[in-house]
């Protein structure tokens, strides 16, 4: 959802009078945008969890709203766009994909293994309104939010202090493979608090990850583990920390998003793709990139023989250095 904010930008700013309804797959990609001005209306629906029935019955209702257009955001799966044109009577519905073109379709480019996903969203919508800059990604933090941040902040005794932020995990069901290594993470967060006395480090956990917690009780001093807040509460406390550190997930979008510089590790995805968006954030991966990587979207991902060779093979010391340099400390 955060890389397909510049998208509804572009939208917004090209057709003011429509009103445009987003479909989110989950309650944490909704709440990127929610009560933004980016849309009028949210609707929720996981393709991925939801049985044949429930899904149909979705569309159908769709149908009683007479969509005038729908944008399949880059890379979804073209059975939604045929479900559109079929189901819910949609005549026009533009997307993309890796494949052939699918039926539903009535305007439809092949993606660019070369681009981001930021900018395939875009290139979506070039038939109609091309753009030469894709603007920065967007999460929407109102004043509730940074207030509890900013209470949060106080209590953790953060104040003052360079605050490094850590998301260790990947979601542990769904993205395994992304986990931070423990042992990596703890040589990190001890060669930075060595570093100087007025450090301290916050590690984030999702409500996925509730059981790395105890990997992570260390004992060490200027640690903060933090879990049980809402996505646009720990949004608003990455942007109060000076950098934040993550595998290629989510969080680390969010994180961009609300202005942060972002080390990201990159091991089983096709970082070119999925990079946080902007300047100012920097991609750590594997001297001697594995064969396998990467295996996101393949029958390997989430089945690792190899004990996450291509997380595993990257320094504390290679990260530690983008952490500083990201902190303008080099």
């Amino acid at each position: 959802m955060v890389m397909t904010t510049p998208m509804l930008r572009h939208l917004r700013a090209h057709l003011p009078q429509a009103h445009l309804t987003v479909v989110a797959g989950s309650a944490a990609a909704a709440e990127v945008i929610q009560n933004s001005s980016l849309c009028d209306d949210i609707r929720m629906m996981s393709f991925r969890d939801s049985s044949p029935i429930s899904i149909l019955r979705f569309f159908l209702r769709l149908r009683k709203d007479r969509f005038d257009a729908a944008v399949v955001a880059s890379r979804l799966s073209p059975r939604i766009a045929l479900c559109l044109r079929t189901f819910s009577g949609v005549k026009i519905v533009m997307g993309d994909g890796a494949g052939a073109r699918g039926w539903g379709y009535t305007h439809w480019r092949a993606v660019d293994v070369s681009h981001h996903k930021v900018m395939e969203n875009l290139s979506i919508l070039e038939p109609l309104w091309p753009t030469e800059s894709a603007g920065a990604v967007y999460f929407h933090l109102d004043e509730s939010a940074r207030t509890e941040a900013a209470s949060a902040w106080a209590n953790s005794q953060l104040e003052g202090y360079d605050v490094l932020g850590i998301h260790p995990g990947g979601g542990a069901s769904e993205c395994p493979d992304k986990a931070l290594p423990v042992e990596l993470c703890r040589n990190v967060v001890a060669q930075y608090l060595a570093g100087a006395s007025n450090r301290k480090v916050v590690i984030y956990f999702g409500p996925d990850e509730i059981d790395l917690l105890r990997n992570y009780e260390w004992g060490l001093d200027r640690v903060v583990l933090l879990a049980g807040l809402s996505l646009r509460v720990t949004a608003a406390m990455i942007a109060r920390t000076r950098v934040f550190l993550a595998g290629d997930t989510g969080i680390g979008h969010v994180a961009a998003a609300v202005g942060t510089p972002v080390v990201t590790i990159a091991g089983p995805t096709d970082i070119v793709h999925t990079r946080p968006w902007g300047e100012g954030h920097q991609v750590i991966r594997s001297e001697t990139p594995p064969d396998c990587m990467p295996c996101y979207e393949t029958p390997l991902y989430g089945r690792c023989p190899y004990g996450q060779e291509c997380m595993r093979e990257i320094r504390g010391g290679a990260v530690l250095r983008s952490v500083l340099a990201s902190m303008g400390s080099m």
